[in-house]
């Protein structure tokens, strides 16, 4: 399991690259979400489309990020900014639903942590 360490109050991106055997799927029809929670289980974020937290940047190539800003004055609706998040552990999974397969296809990635750390110089 991989862990990114990520100081609070720093803005936040992670650039993802979907691939099946090494080639880039396409996620045109894909919605894409991912949550983070406590080890107790706890939903502590969501990035998804609705919220601005997935950016797809080159759907045909399966590149997507997920960004969270630093302090609320330039966080949209619905989004926890970093600034906010608890220290400690966070799960993650990224979600993948095929709009485009009859039924949906619904996949998950692996799963990785964030270790949020104080940051040393604030306010």
């Amino acid at each position: 399991m991989a862990n990114i360490n990520h100081k609070r109050g720093d803005t936040f991106q992670l650039d993802f690259t979907l691939e099946a055997n090494d080639v880039a799927v396409d996620i045109t029809n894909f919605d894409i979400r991912a949550q983070a929670r406590n080890a107790a289980g706890t939903l502590i974020l969501e990035w998804n489309e609705t919220n601005s937290g997935v950016n797809v940047t080159n759907a045909s190539g399966g590149l997507f990020n997920f960004k969270s800003e630093a302090t609320y004055t330039s966080t949209p609706t619905g989004q926890l900014a970093t600034e906010s998040w608890p220290l400690g552990v966070m799960n993650v999974d990224v979600e993948f639903t095929d709009t485009s397969a009859t039924p949906d296809s619904v996949s998950s990635s692996e799963t990785f942590t964030i270790t949020v750390l104080e940051d040393v110089t604030r306010d």
